[in-house]
């Protein structure tokens, strides 16, 4: 075609409803690629990137994750381009996958945005809305901005791994702004690792006091990770962690120079939703490295008056190097807010590791905590015996550590350009472990080991607290970390 016929050609695009997968006889799905393609419309039908219609044992949960012959992933690269959404923002709503685009709907599917790329629409990463799925979808985000649609809470938005399927978005540049809600691990395994870039979230267009969090593992049997290595997070409202739905578990590590800003928020911390047959919520936050976390506070909700509610689930914050910036807040309790409402509860353990911790008071004196700051004691998980890299993975697997011991916190570390988990990170080494598992949970893994010994080692118990910033912070418990207390202001 002329120069001009193909720059008509680049602005014409409108999918609603397309399909793109592959079948049981494609030993090479599909590539797709947009370069340089300026108005690429997406209608209220949804755009399913990694699709395949009908079911059969070559697709089901067990042969995809024990397979070492799966398919490859279909692929989607967008550079230099712009993919809307052409349905108004109010028909982003429901549990289905209504005005969504769909990464790995069916069958393993990943989406590269790169440099100069703008994308807006439903954003459903390793999605299943009949439960019988069990597909891989990723996004690996390298530049532009992705402003994804959300319907009236976080269940009706967009989501990274959803209802049977695994997802894991990789945010290494670039800005992912989430108009209203973002789910990570509903119903299933999610994964969200930001290494740069920004996360934020802001109002809905259609409804501008509708704004939205991040939840992770905020739904029944739910199972999230959010790792932040780098990179700035905005959070305007709050952050949800294991909060609501029934046996869901929610593991976060902030660590390196990552940037986190809650602003006048709240961290809902491993608990909510419906307390009933003894369904438990684990919440997990660990604060490493030079990293910023800035809030009102933390608190683990519970449903209504149940007072049951605080034995049927767990809230753990660690720090091992992290900073605590406070904001001013209704309830002067960091740690256990209860001015708030009669159903709120402390938090069940806040450690000091090694590293130490830092609380800055210069936007918020006269904070306190009935929560006493605890060293870790008995032996703590230090690695594996004999790692070796897992290669053939779509994403990073969940690491569960199960043995005698309690509230060890472990993260992979993956390289998504070759699909291999290189090693681990102990975020929090938990304590009192004789003996301990590591093994994996989530992404598809067709090669390599899938559980280990762990390392053990004595925690020293040496993480000191220190007080920065002016203004007056006070202890209303008996602490029992076991470094040193430094006065740095006020």
């Amino acid at each position: 075609p002329s120069a001009d016929e193909l720059e008509k050609f680049r602005s014409a695009f409108l999918f609603d409803g397309a399909e793109i997968g592959t079948n049981t006889t494609q030993a090479h799905p599909p590539k797709i690629v947009f370069d340089g393609a300026k108005d690429v419309r997406l209608g209220k039908k949804p755009f399913k990137v990694g699709y395949y219609q009908g079911e059969s044992t070559m697709y089901s949960k067990e042969t995809w994750i024990s397979s070492s012959t799966a398919l490859p992933p279909v692929e989607m690269t967008v550079t230099n381009s712009t993919i809307v959404s052409a349905a108004p923002e109010s028909t982003v709503w429901g549990n289905t996958d209504t005005n969504s685009l769909c990464i790995g709907h069916g069958c393993n599917a990943i989406l590269n945005v790169e440099a100069g790329t703008y994308i807006t629409n439903r954003l459903m990463v390793g999605c299943c809305f009949n439960n019988t799925a069990y597909k891989n979808g990723v996004v690996r985000q390298h530049g532009g901005e992705v402003v994804t649609l959300s319907g009236d809470n976080a269940y009706q938005g967009s989501d990274v791994g959803h209802r049977g399927g695994y997802g894991y978005y990789e945010l290494a540049d670039g800005r992912l702004v989430c108009r209203g809600g973002l789910g990570v691990g509903l119903y299933t395994v999610g994964a969200l690792y930001q290494y740069g870039g920004e996360l934020s979230f802001t109002n809905r267009l259609d409804k501008p006091g509708s704004g939205g969090a991040l939840a992770v593992a905020c739904a029944n049997g739910g199972k999230g990770v959010w790792r932040m290595s780098g990179g700035k997070a905005i959070f305007p409202w709050s952050l949800s962690l294991a909060n609501g739905g029934n046996d869901s578990v929610a593991y976060a590590l902030v660590e390196g120079d990552a940037d986190v800003d809650v602003f006048t928020g709240y961290v809902y911390l491993g608990g909510g939703g419906s307390q009933q047959y003894n369904h438990m919520k684990y919440g997990y936050l660990c604060l490493n490295g030079d990293s910023t976390f800035r809030v009102m506070g933390f608190y683990k909700p519970a449903n209504g008056d149940d007072e049951g509610a605080p034995f049927r689930s767990a809230a753990c914050l660690s720090f091992d190097g992290g900073t605590l910036r406070l904001t001013s807040a209704g309830s002067k309790d960091v740690f256990h807010p209860n001015g708030l409402a009669r159903n709120i509860y402390a938090l069940n353990h806040v450690y000091v590791c090694d590293g130490g911790m830092t609380i800055d008071t210069t936007e918020a004196s006269g904070r306190w905590t009935d929560v006493p700051l605890e060293g870790l004691g008995g032996n703590g998980v230090t690695g594996v015996v004999g790692f070796k890299p897992v290669t053939g993975l779509m994403g990073p697997p969940r690491l569960v550590v199960t043995g005698d011991g309690s509230n060890a916190v472990v993260f992979a570390d993956f390289d998504s350009k070759t699909g291999t988990m290189t090693g681990i990170t102990v975020g929090c080494p938990g304590e009192g472990y004789t003996t301990a598992t590591l093994t994996t949970e989530g992404t598809v893994m067709t090669d390599g080991q899938k559980s280990w010994t762990c390392t053990l080692a004595p925690n020293r118990n040496e993480g000191a607290f220190t007080k920065a910033g002016e203004g007056a912070f006070t202890f209303k418990a008996e602490n029992s970390y076991g470094g040193k207390t430094v006065l740095a202001g006020g």
